[in-house]
């Protein structure tokens, strides 16, 4: 239906998928990002690089001002307007009179006079109840679908194309994004009728020039979409899909024979698509008999991180572990078929007790603990492409 609006085939531009963290856990900020961005790739636009923090203050600034001072409009001082100052935020040491999107850029460190070029979107709901619902979601909707006039000014901020002076070559600038909701908002733009609840969205669009420096921004969390594994003949083969990477740098795979204790097997570079879904997969041709632990480390360019859900694979291998008895009072048993092997064990500090190596598939002699004291400790058996660990437990006669 918004496509025929625009004067589209209808359906031509697909229907947006929703996230998969839900449409309830995500802030205003975080559902404009994502429509601008959804609806941009759509296009073949490039994404919004994310929500820059200083532009969200300046946004966020307007809207308290305007639900404040019964005021909807672009100007801090408008004809029509109840204020004859403006004061866009609290370090500003003397109020703005007549402020326009440029001037309250231009107030704010590191924004002023920074930009290729700036825009403003404004929104408003009323009603006579005491709640809007989808507000955000139904303001850009209507930017997109419904602006009418020769400028179609909104729709032409939404879908801004810039010089891209600033960030990477795959994304644009920012969006700030500032939303206030109130009861008993006035303004001559309503006719001056006295509105029970009302809400004001602004939305300012802003692109650094390259010398630019400062700012802070953040963008969408990846969406892990799936992660899977399945043990085919003697291989684990893991899978898993993502989309919204804006900031994803890598992946990490993991792997622990207890569960707990997890250790690196494999490292894999993020493809960085904003918004297709991109498929991922690795190998482990490394098992022993019984459970393999898995998991998923994925880690952004600023070294945050996220970690998924834990897999739990049995395989059937030959190349069995055995550790008795568990919990020991004397001698600790290690049975297995693997070569060039390291035996360590350590207590639950890091603190090495007892070390060896093993060359050759031949039975390893039993490790005295008798003198240990009672604890926990772990015993790990390392070769070339795996490491084997477990918790061990000393125990009295």
């Amino acid at each position: 239906m918004g496509e025929i609006n625009r004067g589209m085939p209808a359906n031509c531009l697909g229907n947006m998928v929703e996230p998969s963290y839900g449409w309830n856990n995500m802030s205003d900020d975080e559902i404009a990002l994502y429509i601008h961005n959804s609806e941009r790739f759509a296009r073949g636009f490039l994404p919004f690089y994310g929500i820059e923090t200083h532009l969200d203050a300046i946004s966020q600034a307007h809207s308290d001002w305007q639900l404040n001072n019964d005021v909807f409009s672009h100007g801090g001082n408008p004809a029509s307007g109840t204020s004859s100052s403006y004061k866009i935020c609290s370090n500003c040491s003397t109020p703005i009179t007549g402020s326009s999107p440029f001037n309250r850029m231009n107030q704010s460190a590191p924004l002023n006079g920074q930009w290729e070029s700036e825009a403003e979107n404004l929104a408003s709901s009323a009603t006579s109840g005491t709640s809007i619902v989808d507000f955000v979601a139904s303001s850009i909707y209507r930017f997109l679908y419904q602006d009418s006039g020769s400028a179609w000014g909104h729709r032409f901020n939404v879908l801004a194309n810039y010089n891209n002076n600033w960030g990477d070559s795959s994304s644009e600038g920012f969006i700030g994004v500032g939303v206030s909701g109130g009861f008993n908002f006035q303004a001559c733009a309503y006719s001056c009728t006295n509105w029970n609840y009302a809400k004001i969205l602004t939305i300012d669009y802003y692109d650094p020039q390259g010398g630019a420096s400062g700012f802070n921004f953040s963008a969408l969390p990846i969406e892990l979409l799936a992660f899977n594994g399945q043990l085919i003949k003697n291989e684990v083969i893991l899978t898993w899909n993502a989309t919204n990477e804006i900031n994803n740098e890598y992946f990490l795979i993991e792997k622990s024979s207890d569960g707990i204790d997890f250790f690196e097997i494999g490292k894999i570079a993020a493809s960085n698509n904003r918004y297709e879904k991109t498929n991922y997969s690795f190998v482990d041709s490394h098992l022993i008999s019984g459970l393999q632990y898995y998991r998923l480390k994925q880690y952004d360019f600023d070294n945050s991180l996220m970690v998924s859900n834990i897999l739990a694979i049995k395989s059937n291998s030959s190349e069995k572990i055995n550790i008795y008895p568990n919990p020991v009072i004397d001698y600790l048993h290690i049975e297995f078929n693997l070569e060039n092997t390291e035996i360590l064990l350590s207590d639950v500090n890091g603190k090495m007790i007892y070390s060896t190596y093993n060359y050759n598939k031949i039975p390893i002699e039993p490790i005295d603990v008798s003198e240990l004291k009672e604890g926990v400790y772990i015993l790990q058996i390392r070769s070339a492409s795996d490491i084997f660990s477990e918790k061990v437990i000393k125990v009295r006669k």
